[in-house]
């Protein structure tokens, strides 16, 4: 990756869960790498108002992240001692193998979980703290695909994609997580900006994922595997286990096996909030920008045990623990765990989530194929695929790894305009997120070709800064440089003593013909022989007037020097008044061809001969060293048509540029590098605007994880 490109890994933290939380998170509570500020709707600031008045009655709750939940419970897990007394399992019970996955870090916090008692644990960690992280290219270009700036996102990038541990009664395993991009001809295509046609008949700069391609891949990799007893065809050893998946936290709420067909299937709870209340306990509670006031009326004591909320003035249906409802606000809430109190010293414990999201994925564990087998809150999406790789050992069961991909499935493949995200247009699992903020645009020039009657004028601004407008062609009489008088002269003549530029005429002078070159157009107005004077006019410059010398040569009455932008051009007077004009500042007077720079390098090449032929071709050329990673220029070709009465101005599909129909007689095309084009018009006379940028235009895009 380039170190001149822009890239940015920008972290906002935010919970939902409860108000002092939401407060925090209003008041920008973000991690600075370059941090993107949100800006929040009109909305959350009435939630705050409503917030500072009700705070004083509200709880204030410890935020902990669901998998420093998990953590806390499985420290206090009662595992039958060896005298058959139920006692709390130690760290030093851990073999030691699988000791040395455990970071100095994690011990400390199972080492100071603020009490063993089940319940207390699990009400001091109440919340799944939300993380959301973005990555920001401004260094990608048009055409260029993201997967070849960018192959792997891992925690080195993003904190979200950050792994974690797992601890069952088989084993205990750390895992990794990463995205995997790709470019055209790889097995993931990770797509490209484009000016192109949208879903809509729209046309603009578009990024675009072909349909079938895949658009990226997302990994868990359980390093020692993530392991558990088989039991009912079941893996209970994994069940309420916290694993981060696409950047997320989820729990593992309800696995199944099914080890003839070689199948395994999971289903995750992830996002929202997770709360534990005690029954006839009632709380404000906090969904988005949801208010809702919540308790818990009724806990059977039977197995299992069901509970029903009053959310508002809503009763909701009996639930039993993993089952869920949405209600009538359009929230989800689902009960995770019912820990009913035996010996009668309070009220039952019910754990619960708001607004979480429910996946379930399912594949073949023994081949490397990816399966369509996943749910999004219960939707079966075809184009999310899945692969579970894992293996069978007697009665256990050891998962590896877990691989997501996301396919294109429109028929016109995925299209995503400005200022608009990859979710608006196909769903995939929360936690990923492709926004596209258009090309930006950056600072240009306009270089214009102009109908003028019967002719074109040519409009550009030059490294000087100085707008610069002179006649092009002309089909009065002869198709031909300049206007119906006056020619515009950009080859010099064979020689010193061949004065071709007559008074009136125009010339262009640059020193290089490369993006290097200075470039400055001249009118010749005409001598005074008595005083040796020779007068011009600088085209967006002022007036100059310089005084030649003779030389002595036959037929010349002498030699100038035409200073211009601080450069000596040589000039040569015939006895005629005519000229004779060095043009690239050389010194010499020898058939030299000179190029038309605009300001930004913009190489103009109006041919190779003073004398044009219809169909006339003029090349736009932007030199590679302008561009990134280029082998070769950029060039785009204008064709100028004499039609005998009238001329007319085109551009012809091709490698740089292809353009497109806008709307009536509007076409508009843009090239990698960034130039814009625009032809308005239809038959004769159409007129070309092209925005040429300083610099190379790159495009905005974000990628969200977590």
């Amino acid at each position: 990756m380039l170190l001149s490109r822009s890239f940015s890994v920008c972290c906002c933290r935010s919970t939902s869960s409860a108000p002092s939380r939401l407060l925090c998170c209003s008041l920008q509570d973000t991690v600075p790498l370059r941090v993107q500020r949100r800006s929040y709707p009109t909305q959350a600031l009435l939630v705050l108002l409503i917030l500072l008045t009700a705070c004083e009655q509200l709880v204030l709750q410890p935020e902990t992240p669901l998998e420093k939940q998990q953590e806390a419970q499985e420290a206090v897990e009662e595992r039958p001692a060896t005298d058959g007394k139920p006692q709390t399992m130690r760290e030093e019970q851990w073999p030691t193998s699988q000791e040395e996955k455990i970071t100095q870090e994690q011990r400390a916090e199972e080492k100071t979980t603020p009490s063993q008692d089940r319940k207390a644990a699990v009400q001091h960690l109440l919340s799944s703290l939300e993380q959301q992280y973005d990555v920001e290219f401004k260094g990608l270009n048009i055409g260029e695909d993201i997967g070849e700036e960018l192959k792997f996102l891992t925690e080195t990038e993003s904190e979200a994609l950050e792994g974690g541990i797992v601890r069952t009664k088989a084993g205990i395993t750390s895992y990794r997580q990463y995205l995997r991009f790709g470019k055209a001809g790889e097995d993931i295509s990770s797509g490209r900006v484009e000016f192109t046609e949208d879903q809509f008949g729209r046309i603009g700069d578009i990024l675009k994922f072909e349909s079938g391609n895949i658009i990226f891949e997302h990994g868990v990799i359980f390093d020692n595997g993530l392991q558990s007893a088989i039991e009912d065809n079941a893996l209970p050893g994994m069940e309420n286990k916290v694993i981060k998946f696409m950047g997320k936290a989820y729990r593992i709420v309800k696995t199944r096996i099914n080890t003839q067909a070689e199948e395994v299937e999971l289903r995750l709870i992830g996002g929202g909030s997770l709360e534990a209340m005690q029954e006839g306990e009632t709380r404000l509670l906090f969904a988005g920008f949801q208010a809702m006031r919540i308790t818990p009326v009724l806990v059977t004591d039977r197995e299992p045990g069901v509970v029903k909320f009053q959310v508002d003035n809503e009763i909701t249906p009996g639930l039993a623990e993993g089952e869920s409802y949405v209600l009538q606000n359009g929230i989800k809430m689902g009960v995770l765990e019912i820990l009913q109190n035996e010996a009668q010293e309070g009220n039952d414990l019910v754990v619960f989530y708001l607004g979480a999201n429910g996946i379930t994925i399912k594949d073949r564990y023994d081949d490397s194929n990816f399966s369509t087998q996943v749910e999004i809150n219960g939707e079966h999406m075809l184009d999310n695929l899945i692969q579970l790789r894992g293996l069978v050992q007697g009665d256990e069961f050891r998962l590896d790894s877990i691989k997501y991909r996301l396919r294109a499935g429109s028929r016109k493949g995925l299209l995503i305009s400005p200022y608009s995200s990859l979710q608006e247009q196909q769903q995939t699992v929360p936690g990923f997120e492709i926004t596209y903020g258009g090309v930006i645009r950056g600072q240009g020039s306009l270089i214009k070709f102009d109908t003028v009657g019967p002719s074109y004028e040519l409009e550009f601004w030059n490294s000087h800064g100085r707008a610069i407008r002179v006649p092009l062609v002309n089909t009065e009489g002869n198709f031909r440089y300049g206007d119906d008088d006056d020619t515009l002269y950009y080859i010099e003549a064979s020689s010193s003593t061949d004065y071709a530029v007559e008074e009136n005429d125009y010339f262009i002078l640059t020193t290089q013909n490369n993006y290097k070159g200075e470039t400055f157009a001249v009118k010749y107005e005409g001598l005074e022989t008595a005083g040796r004077k020779l007068f011009f006019e600088e085209v967006g410059g002022g007036n100059r007037e310089i005084t030649y010398t003779e030389t002595g040569v036959a037929g010349q009455l002498g030699r100038a020097e035409l200073l211009i932008g601080g450069i000596s051009f040589a000039v040569y007077v015939g006895e005629n008044g005519n000229l004779a004009i060095d043009l690239n500042g050389d010194g010499t007077v020898n058939g030299r061809e000179v190029k038309i720079v605009t300001l930004g390098g913009g190489v103009l090449d109006l041919g190779s001969s003073q004398s044009p032929s219809s169909p006339l071709t003029i090349t736009l050329t932007t030199d590679k060293n302008k561009m990134d990673e280029a082998t070769s220029d950029e060039t785009a070709s204008i064709q100028i048509t004499d039609s005998g009465s009238d001329v007319d101005i085109d551009v012809s599909d091709q490698d740089a540029i292809e353009l497109l129909k806008a709307r009536q007689g509007v076409w508009q095309g843009l090239t990698k590098y960034g130039a814009f084009f625009e032809l308005t018009g239809s038959g004769s006379r159409s007129e070309l605007v092209i925005d040429y940028p300083y610099m190379q235009r790159r495009v905005d895009v974000r990628i969200e994880v977590g």
